[in-house]
């Protein structure tokens, strides 16, 4: 992990600060080892150190937010195609059918405030982003729903990453270095339960 991010990193060796972010941030939700406060937060210190304005702050982060973004949209097309083969190929034997994840997207398309819960979502640091660009494209969430509460919520959370690295607050960074293992430990608790239920829908499918 820590390898990953120093390579990363790297990349502002040979690339200006705003294209950094940008590609970082891409990398960085495509990547899901890679702590998210990494690259961001680099970027607001390599900012302060420029002497960099405020309003630098709010591109940065936008430019990261988007990136960040794009490396969601590519995870929701590799979930929805990888959902597709899984039911296709193995859902016989769990039980499972296409059917069955459109209703779930069509149950959260019909909830009205799901751009908002996403947005929510993407907008807390300790949130496992990777693994929400994943069950959202496995469980066929409404691609424009799912792709403007992306934009919007990475772009807030990239901004408040940035500020942070701008304002070398240690008080601040500290509780980042300890969210990045919160959000890993989020995501590996989610993994194990949806391990759980794969092998307790096989299981009931064979009673």
């Amino acid at each position: 992990m820590h390898y990953l991010s120093e390579l990363v990193l790297s990349l502002n060796e040979i690339l200006p600060l705003w294209l950094f972010v940008f590609f970082g941030g891409i990398i960085e939700e495509v990547i899901a080892p890679i702590p998210s406060p990494v690259i961001m937060t680099f970027a607001g210190a390599a900012a302060a150190s420029m002497q960099k304005a405020w309003p630098w702050i709010v591109l940065y982060g936008v430019l990261g937010g988007i990136g960040k973004s794009l490396g969601a949209l590519i995870l929701y097309f590799v979930a929805d195609k990888f959902e597709d083969f899984f039911t296709g190929r193995l859902g016989k034997f769990f039980g499972l059918r296409e059917h069955h994840f459109e209703a779930y997207g069509r149950k959260l398309a019909e909830n009205p405030n799901l751009f908002w819960w996403l947005f929510g979502v993407r907008s807390l640091p300790i949130a496992p982003s990777a693994v929400i660009s994943v069950l959202s494209g496995a469980l066929k969430v409404p691609l424009k729903t799912y792709y403007m509460s992306t934009v919007c919520g990475c772009i807030v959370r990239d901004v408040i990453y940035v500020f942070i690295g701008f304002s070398a607050n240690e008080f601040l960074q500290g509780v980042l270095s300890q969210s990045a293992g919160v959000d890993k430990f989020i995501m590996f608790g989610m993994a194990v339960m949806i391990l759980f239920y794969f092998v307790y829908l096989a299981h009931k499918k064979s009673r």
